[in-house]
Parts: C-alpha cells; sequence; structure tokens
C-alpha cells in the first residue's frame, strides 16, 4: 500500500482474480481484461623527511596560536549521539512498528529502549532483516522506500560501540508529524467491534462491510487506514465489490464479518487500497484514481496477528478522499496471473512465468506482487517489442514474505510508457514443504502467482 510514511510501515495480500484475469490460455492477448524513497598532509612525505623552510614557516605561527591559550582545547566529539544523531533514524525507520502499542514486540521510541536493545537492533539493519523492505533495488525505483541507507546504517553501529551517549537535548530535532489527506470526504467505520480469534491460529483474516451509500461515480485519489487497535491488526486490505456479491458472503457467516484468507471471497474484486504498519496516508499518482459506482460497497480485510498480544475488540476505520472532480487519467488495478502451475511435493524452488502481451498503449504507475506462505520469489519485468533491446525489471522481491506485502508505486511522476507489443513478465518461484501437490486457490495450503498493476490507458 503506498504507502507512505514513517516506519516499517506499506502489504497487500492478493485477491480472487479468476474472473478478469490474464492466465497462461490469454498469453499473447490482454485484451480481456475488461474490469470495472589545516590539511592532514601538512608534513606528508614521511616521519623520515626533514621539514621544509617553508614548512616551519608555516608551523610557527600554528605552535605560538595554541601557546597562547591557558591550554589546549581538546578536539570535538565526533561520535554520533542519540538527540543529534541516532533519534532521527530510530523514528523515520523504525518507531512505526516498535511504539507502545504497535504491531511489534517491544518500542523503540526512547533513549532507554533503544540503548537496552542496541546490538539487536544493530544486528537486524546490517542483515537488511529489518526495517522490513522486500524489494531489490536493482530494479526500476520505488517511492517510499523503507530501505535503510548505508549511512544509516553505520551511524547505529557507531553509536553503539561508542557507548551509545545520550547527548545534549540541545541537539534534538523537530520530528515531522504524520501525513494527514488534504481533505475527507468519508470516513467508514465497521458496524460494531470485532474481536479476532485463534480458532486457526495466532492469524486471523476477517472481511467486513463498508458501504459508502454512493450516489454516483467516485475517483478514489486518496485514502488513510486507522486501525482501533494497532497492537494486533497486522494489515488491511480493501476492495470495491457489488453490494449484493458481499451481502451473500456476510449472510452465509454466523459470526459478524466472515473469515477470508487469500481474498474477500468474491468474483472480480477490484482492489482499492490497503495498509501495513507504519504506513501514514495514501495518494495515487498523477492526476489518477480508482473509480466505484452507485451500489459498490468497499470489503475491508484485516489480518488480526495475536502472537504477541491477547485479542481485544477492534472497529478499525478507513478515510476516503475523492476527487473533486473525474480524474483525467482513471486507473485500473489489472491481475497478471497463471494459475495453471502445479507444484511438486517437496520441490525446492519450482519456477513458473506467463508471458502477456500488450495490445495497447498504457502508462504504468505501480505493481502490487502477491502469493502465499510458500512462495520464494516473485518478479515483474516489462520486455522489449520483437528486434528491439531493453529489458526492464519492474519489481523484483528476491526473498517473498507473505506478511509484509504492499503496493509498490514508481518514483517517476509521469508513469513507465508501455507500447502495445511490449510484453509483461510474470515470474514465481516456491518451495513446497508437503507430501502433496500445490495449485492455485484462495486457501491456506494453496498457493498464488499474481501482480496487479496500477495503469492508465485504453486497457
Amino acid at each position: 500500500m503506498t504507502p507512505n510514511g514513517p516506519g516499517c510501515g506499506n502489504s497487500f495480500v492478493g485477491q480472487r482474480a479468476c474472473a478478469a484475469t490474464l492466465t497462461t490460455a490469454s498469453r499473447g492477448n490482454l485484451s480481456a481484461l475488461r474490469f470495472s524513497e589545516a590539511p592532514t598532509s601538512l608534513l606528508a612525505g614521511g616521519s623520515d623527511r626533514k621539514p621544509s623552510p617553508m614548512r616551519v614557516a608555516l608551523l610557527v605561527p600554528l605552535v605560538l596560536l595554541a601557546a597562547c591559550g591557558s591550554q589546549v582545547q581538546p578536539a570535538p566529539d565526533t561520535d554520533p549521539t542519540w538527540f543529534k544523531d541516532v533519534q532521527p533514524v530510530i523514528t523515520s525507520r523504525c518507531a512505526g512498528c516498535h511504539r507502545a502499542g504497535g504491531i511489534a514486540p517491544f518500542s523503540l521510541t526512547t533513549y532507554e529502549e533503544v540503548k537496552a536493545q542496541g546490538a539487536a537492533v544493530v544486528d537486524s539493519v546490517k542483515s537488511h532483516r529489518m526495517p522490513p523492505w522486500q524489494p531489490s533495488d536493482s530494479c526500476e525505483p520505488l517511492r517510499n522506500s523503507r530501505r535503510m541507507a548505508q549511512a544509516e546504517v553505520d551511524t547505529l553501529e557507531k553509536w553503539v560501540a561508542a557507548g551509545a551517549k545520550q547527548g545534549d537535548v540541545a541537539d534534538e530535532q523537530a520530528l515531522s508529524q504524520p501525513g494527514v489527506l488534504p481533505w475527507v470526504d468519508q470516513t467508514l467505520a465497521m458496524d460494531e467491534p470485532y474481536t479476532p480469534t485463534r480458532a486457526r491460529g495466532p492469524d486471523d483474516y476477517h472481511c467486513f462491510i463498508l458501504d459508502p451509500k454512493l450516489g454516483g461515480p467516485q475517483d478514489v485519489i486518496g485514502f488513510q487506514v486507522v486501525p482501533g487497535v494497532t497492537r494486533e491488526v497486522h494489515h488491511v486490505l480493501f476492495y470495491s465489490i457489488p453490494q449484493a456479491d458481499a451481502a451473500a458472503l456476510e449472510d452465509g457467516s454466523p459470526d459478524y464479518g466472515w473469515e477470508c484468507f487469500g481474498g474477500p471471497g468474491t468474483d472480480a474484486p477490484k482492489l482499492i487500497g490497503g495498509w501495513v504498519p507504519g504506513t501514514d496516508v495514501v495518494r495515487f499518482p498523477g492526476q489518477t484514481g480508482l473509480r466505484m459506482f452507485s451500489g459498490d460497497v468497499l470489503v475491508m480485510q484485516i489480518h488480526y496477528n495475536l502472537s504477541a498480544t491477547e485479542a481485544a475488540p477492534d472497529q478499525t476505520t478507513v478515510k476516503l478522499q475523492y476527487a473533486k472532480n473525474p480524474v483525467p487519467y482513471s486507473a485500473q488495478m489489472l491481475p497478471l496471473v497463471d494459475h495453471s502451475f502445479r507444484i511438486p511435493p517437496l520441490a525446492k524452488d519450482f519456477k513458473t512465468s506467463v508471458d502477456i502481451e500488450l495490445p495497447v498503449d498504457a502508462q504504468l504507475w505501480g505493481v502490487v506482487p502477491h502469493m502465499h506462505t510458500k512462495g520464494k520469489s516473485i518478479k515483474v519485468e516489462l520486455l522489449p517489442r520483437a528486434g528491439e533491446a531493453g529489458d526492464k525489471c519492474l519489481v523484483d522481491v528476491p526473498h517473498w514474505d507473505f506478511h509484509w506485502q504492499e503496493f509498490y508505486f514508481f518514483q517517476s511522476r509521469t508513469g513507465l510508457p508501455m507500447k502495445a507489443g511490449q510484453t509483461l513478465r510474470l515470474s514465481c518461484a516456491w518451495d513446497n514443504p508437503t507430501d502433496k501437490t500445490v495449485r492455485w486457490g484462495e486457501g491456506t495450503d494453496d498457493e498464488m502467482c499474481l501482480a496487479f498493476i496500477y495503469a492508465t490507458g485504453a486497457l
């Protein structure tokens, strides 16, 4: 989810894409899709050389100046300190999850907390386990990357090695405030609180209907998800779905809402947005937006995780920003799918790919990859037309983690041009530790090879 903002923060689980999908049967045609970040060398030359008269002449005034005071001043302390150097890094990179009430198992917001965890923090950032950011930097530059710069890693490591000095509070820097939408047209909340259960272990995937009661088409251009109980809400996705389809699923559930692992459980849901810890507001790029229609509702899928907390009643809300006028470039979230794969029992690094040729020119703004828990890697590429050169890697996730999925928007302010005749390639790999063949499906034990592309044009 663009996610935007501080912390370890923007995850997006895929959705059912059986209708209006790009499958291996449609390799060669995208037309089936129709859904609605003083010089130290002064005495250079070696200690065995005698200083020249010029060097002596230069040094004498310096010595005399130093002798004018009662004592020689010590060199300034160059070790990093908490207030001046470390706190800004921790606040922007870690505190979105590692805070009181957050999804992380411990807080990292005060000097004492970070000092106590200093060695663990350095180990995590040096190995790039934290902050969580899945895509490789070798592909198209992405907005809001959480990957920690090497200079930031070096600062944390040097700070811990030098004794984790607190420094002068006068050096504390003003920290950025959470972003806000320029305006909010609707705030949609769950009808009632929901308390997650451990019926299937620590993870509870549950869907709820949020009805905007639209009287006509609206272009969503921004949103903000506000979790009710942040320590248990791992991520949130929401989809635009016909009201009748969503009501049928809710009517079939004995509880408020319904269980939903892979997606909301309806045909051709339209992904609108989502949230992961640390995500701030999300605004769609350029002059684009996703259109909703009268009779559509939002279905909000929440992944609750109770690994480090007891269940509590949650009532998450979503704030929506609509365009004041129809957007110039109405976007679609189009699925690239390979659902013909069969992963053999005990297979390691089993790979598949699907190529889809573009029938028309289009503009690409972002990608949302998705697999389930057996996923190992996923990659989306844009290949040139026949006779042309220049493969372009869009997104590459070499070490897939089901629990950290999100929107990836490109840094380009105008999107990436795609030309008719070029090919989108989706590649997936899995490890299958089970003794059963694994196929495409919505269930926990099933798998997916799916990527949504956020695109504009006559697709």
